[in-house]
């Protein structure tokens, strides 16, 4: 059931214009409310006329899966900033999610978030921030920044300090530089004020993001208390490759989102 897309027009908190695409079941009836899950990355307006081929992830939620049992689809554009790549990412997000409020299809209350690697940190990163979030799903994502900066590798077993410096982590100095920074964008030391229900999923052996990220924070959730699932697929790397991971993980996620978006 393929439903529509639509693009959606919206701002960020400095003005910057920005759009998102919202996908809309079938079954839609005006003046209906709606479920909706949010996935973002970066930018994916560009994809609007895109063919959202159905399949079996072993990272990211299946757009038409949720289309076709009657929730919304909005994967929003981000802006980011030098030093503020998480709260950015939950800065554009909110703003999307409102228009779509504005426009009247969703209900407020019924809101999920998925998101995987980079969209992992944001993930787990809004989970610690007042948020419009019934639940959220983070899969493999950074919980701190600190550690990424020193322990994280890749393949070829040199350190990602250039990641988080100059490429995707947006950050532009070290941690003995601007630690404040460093510790303000990582979920990890917010833990006490995270109280929206969150699922982590992460492989073992994982070699672009540790999973102690992912098994640290919800170590530091489950002392303190917090509404935390972990997902551990042993042997899996980043992103799961095995089949019968890739269906058991999906299945996880839909109830876990039909649990908190559906009742």
């Amino acid at each position: 059931k393929w439903g529509k897309r639509i693009l959606i027009d919206y701002t960020n908190d400095d003005g910057v214009p920005l759009q998102g695409i919202l996908s809309i079941p079938e079954s839609y009836e005006p003046g209906q409310k709606l479920p909706m899950v949010v996935y973002s990355y970066e930018k994916y307006s560009w994809r609007m006329y895109r063919y959202p081929t159905p399949y079996l992830s072993g990272a990211s939620v299946p757009e038409m899966l949720y289309v076709s049992d009657g929730y919304l689809f909005l994967q929003p554009d981000i802006h980011f900033n030098v030093g503020t790549p998480h709260s950015d990412m939950h800065e554009c997000i909110d703003a999307a999610i409102k228009k779509v409020i504005e426009l009247g299809y969703v209900d407020e209350d019924r809101i999920g978030y998925e998101g995987f690697s980079f969209g992992g940190h944001c993930g787990m990163y809004i989970s610690t921030q007042e948020n419009r979030f019934a639940a959220i799903a983070a899969g493999a994502g950074v919980s701190n920044l600190v550690q990424g900066f020193n322990l994280d590798i890749v393949r070829d077993g040199s350190n990602e300090q250039d990641y988080y410096m100059t490429s995707q982590g947006r950050l532009a100095t070290d941690p003995t530089s601007d630690t404040e920074m460093y510790l303000r964008e990582s979920p990890v030391f917010k833990a006490q004020t995270m109280d929206t229900p969150l699922l982590l999923f992460h492989g073992t052996a994982d070699k672009v993001v540790l999973w102690e990220h992912s098994f640290g924070f919800y170590s530091i959730l489950r002392y303190l208390q917090k509404p935390v699932v972990f997902l551990s697929y042993r042997g899996e790397g980043h992103g799961l490759d095995q089949e019968s991971n890739r269906l058991d993980i999906q299945l996880r996620l839909k109830d876990y989102i039909d649990l908190y978006l559906k009742g």
